[in-house]
């Protein structure tokens, strides 16, 4: 069994901002997982170090592939992802493979991010 499985997990946060239940979200197998983004339409993008892929995940579950590069050039190991732009309308990926950003038009909006209170 695999220490790290390819998959998405989501950890519930209680009340008191405790961890709770953790959820598996979607399995990739054959994938190693690493940057995950949200659209205002529920929509889980999730870019994978390795093969060079970006998918699209439904709310239902449903996975789609978004982007992929079979040579590693444009995409060359996609991580850290984000919505951008002043309506979060853009898709940037960091390409640790290489040494550029890729931009994706994905016809979606991003959802907001929301950041805790940290006091002053």
């Amino acid at each position: 069994m695999s220490v790290n499985p390819p998959r998405v997990d989501c950890i519930r946060v209680n009340a008191d901002g405790s961890a709770g239940a953790k959820d598996t979200v979607i399995h990739l197998p054959g994938t190693v997982p690493d940057g995950v983004a949200f659209d205002t339409d529920g929509n889980m993008y999730v870019s994978m170090y390795r093969p060079d892929v970006i998918y699209r995940v439904s709310p239902s579950g449903k996975a789609e592939v978004l982007a992929e590069d079979y040579r590693g050039t444009l995409i060359a190991a996609p991580t850290n992802i984000a919505f951008c732009g002043p309506d979060r309308d853009v898709l940037l990926s960091a390409n640790i493979g290489r040494w550029h950003i890729t931009r994706y038009e994905t016809g979606a909006t991003g959802h907001p991010l929301v950041y805790p209170d940290l006091g002053s």
